[in-house]
């Protein structure tokens, strides 16, 4: 069930037609941080009473409010965690495709720089806010600013050809301002190329996913979300290319399954959970992994993956 909410405004489109989407316990929050990956965020949210999500119904867009965002420290500790940065992804693949060696590329949040691997482009800058990513990606002779793509848009209006950003617009507070920026950067009929979790996938019913939460996903991004953006800025949709589910990640999908379906009826089960109920469901969920993995064995019978990739113009 949703509820409209009096005075709030969309941060995406601007819109006053916001309702909440999900509510979160802040300390169950901070707890699983703790717990699962040896994070401490609790002065991030020692001040927060209530969090929840709100969707947009006029451009589906959710977000979270307040919009608790991670410092370097916070990514450095998950920069620890060496299953964090991924080096093969599907979307590098379609961006790549885009691209022609003559084009001049910015790469916003680019980490240590690794989709410079995917491109022949001859011309490649990175932003990147993480001290550490910058230097490796440095050590590597790539073009790199430890800037936000708003100071860089200030000094550099209308200078690439594509801009990328992969992964980065679901951590970012305004959204809006980000892509002003981002769209700011190109040259007339560039591209803007950006990859998002899908909240029209298997994410949107996980359990206990904090990643997909403050203080490191402060939005969800759905395919209409998306579409919304080409509306409000006048862009053409190239292409929407949807991952297939990856190994990685098909634990936490069939996870999902089994609870879920468990919780149907009830639907106590939160998107953040600490309850013995669910303690009893992700018990039967893994005694029933063995069995619904290899149903899924063959790709052909995965279902949609983590991400979604666009491809924008400028008309």
């Amino acid at each position: 069930m949703t509820e409209a909410v009096e005075g709030m405004q969309c941060p995406l489109c601007h819109g006053n037609s916001v309702e909440i989407h999900r509510t979160l316990a802040p300390s169950v929050l901070v707890k699983l941080y703790r717990e699962t990956l040896g994070i401490d965020v609790g002065d991030l949210f020692s001040n927060v009473a209530n969090l929840s999500s709100y969707r947009c119904k006029d451009c589906d867009f959710r977000f979270f409010y307040p919009a608790i965002t991670g410092p370097e420290s916070f990514y450095q500790a998950l920069r620890d965690h060496g299953w964090y940065y991924i080096k093969e992804k599907q979307e590098f693949l379609i961006a790549a495709q885009e691209i022609g060696q003559s084009d001049s590329v910015l790469d916003i949040g680019c980490g240590d720089g690794n989709f410079s691997n995917y491109i022949g482009a001859e011309h490649y800058v990175g932003l990147e806010l993480s001290g550490a990513a910058a230097a490796e990606a440095r050590a590597r002779n790539l073009t790199v600013f430890s800037q936000t793509v708003e100071e860089y848009s200030e000094r550099q209006p209308a200078s690439v050809d594509v801009v990328c950003a992969f992964q980065v617009l679901e951590h970012v507070a305004d959204p809006k301002s980000f892509l002003d920026a981002s769209i700011r950067c190109l040259k007339p009929g560039g591209r803007l190329i950006v990859s998002v979790p899908s909240a029209d996938s298997f994410l949107r019913f996980a359990i206990n996913n904090i990643l997909n939460c403050p203080p490191h996903h402060v939005s969800w991004w759905s395919d209409e979300a998306l579409r919304s953006i080409a509306r409000m800025y006048g862009l053409e949709i190239r292409k929407i290319f949807n991952d297939v589910l990856a190994e990685e990640h098909l634990e936490g999908y069939l996870n999902a399954l089994v609870i879920r379906g468990l919780d149907a009826r009830k639907q106590r089960i939160g998107l953040v959970d600490d309850s013995f109920r669910l303690r009893v469901y992700s018990k039967i969920a893994a005694m029933l992994m063995p069995m619904l993995r290899r149903g899924l064995a063959p790709v052909e019978m995965r279902p949609r993956g983590h991400s979604t990739t666009v491809v924008f113009s400028l008309r």
